[in-house]
């Protein structure tokens, strides 16, 4: 909506835990043989984190499970060869190999489900919310002037249904109210998953913006608001897989440090899809978590376009 004076929402889907968790789900991929003697706990979720970078290795007709010996240094670095034959063992014992897993020393073999991963199916969900953000937008309202995130808890039925929405803001009763009811009332495309899906995601209310801006978006869109950007050569939909996909490694960022709260990042997509200019725009004062996050978003590899693209991210630890 260029050209006149709109409320600008955006959307911020959280990066600093796995936002999709199928109710009744196996997260982490069996351990099979072998295993680490401690922290299985964590040693479940780093799987889980790694699994979830996956999802570009069961394009095509995968097999529906794929083994994978493992042997983990006590450092926490992982030396992974595929046992089962075929492209998708041999992508999923790659990004393994660039993984870093606790437990100590230790070896095994994995066998992993092959499937749409939860970035995928968050990427898609994602997609399907912004396309029927209308409702949500018109929440600013209720409090013109105010501005600040809400923060969004929902299931989402196999069939698409949205149930079990709680909301929480410091806008106030109304427009908590008011999102609680508009994205209640979305119905998305059947999941094709079996059970309900919880997933989480913040709104950034940012009151009237500028003119010439406007519009939900993604974490993308023009402007600069205080949540993720994209706006240049690039479309959104060749964005958004790459950062969906790198979130696992910003979100293992935060084991770098211990500081709490939300980083954003900036830097520019050149047209030949690498990134430069990195730098963090908004900090939480931890350069552990910085330099990681900064790190990741160097190693980024983009589609080729027309001419630079400019990227704000956010990344959330609680």
């Amino acid at each position: 909506m260029r050209g006149a004076v709109a409320t600008r929402l955006v959307f911020v889907f959280a990066a600093a835990a796995a936002i999709l968790v199928p109710a009744g789900a196996a997260a982490a991929p069996a351990i099979v043989k072998g295993g680490p003697k401690a922290d299985r706990p964590r040693v479940d979720a780093a799987l889980t984190a790694a699994q979830m970078a996956m999802g570009v290795c069961w394009r095509g007709s995968p097999p529906a499970k794929v083994n994978v010996k493992i042997t983990v240094a006590a450092g926490g670095a992982v030396t992974a060869t595929a046992v089962t034959k075929g492209g998708a063992a041999q992508c999923a014992a790659g990004v393994l190999a660039v993984w870093t897993l606790p437990g100590g020393a230790w070896s095994g073999e994995l066998e992993i489900t092959a499937g749409s991963s939860p970035a995928d199916l968050a990427a898609t969900i994602q997609t399907q919310l912004l396309a029927q953000s209308g409702p949500i937008k018109a929440c600013q309202s209720q409090a013109p002037t105010a501005s600040g995130p809400v923060a969004i808890k929902m299931k989402i039925q196999p069939d698409g249904a949205i149930t079990d929405v709680v909301v929480s803001s410091s806008l106030g009763a109304k427009i908590d109210g008011c999102v609680q009811k508009a994205v209640g009332a979305i119905r998305i495309e059947p999941t094709g998953s079996t059970a309900g899906i919880t997933y989480q995601l913040a709104v950034a209310f940012t009151g009237k913006a500028a003119e010439g801006d406007g519009g939900p978006v993604g974490p993308s869109g023009g402007g600069d608001p205080d949540g993720g950007t994209i706006a240049g050569g690039l479309p959104v939909d060749d964005v958004r897989p790459v950062l969906t996909g790198a979130r696992p490694k910003l979100i293992a960022c935060g084991r770098k440090g211990s500081k709490k709260g939300k980083v954003v990042t900036r830097f520019t997509i050149r047209p030949d899809g690498t990134t430069k200019n990195v730098v963090i725009k908004e900090s939480i004062g931890d350069k552990g978590i910085e330099d990681c996050l900064i790190g990741v978003f160097k190693a980024l590899t983009f589609p080729t376009g027309t001419g630079e693209t400019k990227v704000s991210y956010p990344t959330e630890y609680n």
